[in-house]
């Protein structure tokens, strides 16, 4: 299991966040950042898990993402004015967007996603988030961010404690 060449992450990202919002974004590779406000709701971390004959390795793709964004994707996704969306809606578009941007970043060692199983996405706390960092190296982070200043983050970790991703499985 490998990660693509950033410059095709790059490519995938945007026509991806376009796919899920309705508006294009671009994503920038970018050192990874703590979560800020209105970042904190909504974090999210997906586990990867490597072929079976890859034994050891642990990865997760992580998610921070500002809750304007969450609502400008639940609207899109749900046919619906923002207003009316759910903290569940809310959680759950958060979730597909993690499993969707994260899709554009992973890859098994033949060039294609068989092998590669991405892991049902798991709204975490922030606290969480940090322990992931701290617990994880980061291989590559890309940043969207919109024309108020709100940020989507998504990031792929290869753990250096693999327990730390075990715990959202």
């Amino acid at each position: 299991m490998y990660l693509l060449p950033k410059a095709e992450m790059s490519v995938r990202l945007g026509p991806a966040w376009a796919f899920l919002s309705g508006s294009p974004r671009d994503f920038v590779e970018s050192e990874l950042q703590s979560p800020l406000p209105g970042e904190r709701e909504h974090t999210v971390v997906m586990p990867v898990e490597a072929p079976k004959d890859v034994v050891g390795h642990a990865m997760a793709v992580g998610l921070l993402m500002h809750t304007s964004d969450a609502m400008e994707v639940g609207a899109f996704m749900f046919g619906m004015p923002a207003d009316q969306l759910t903290a569940e809606d809310l959680r759950d578009v958060c979730m597909e967007t993690c499993n969707v941007l994260g899709s554009c970043m992973v890859v098994s060692d033949d060039g294609r996603s068989e092998g590669v199983e991405l892991g049902l996405p798991k709204e975490v706390s922030a606290e969480y988030f940090s322990e992931l960092q701290q617990k994880a190296a980061v291989s590559v982070t890309f940043v969207s961010e919109s024309k108020t200043g709100n940020r989507v983050v998504i990031t792929v970790f290869d753990a250096i404690d693999p327990s730390i991703v075990e715990s959202i499985k």
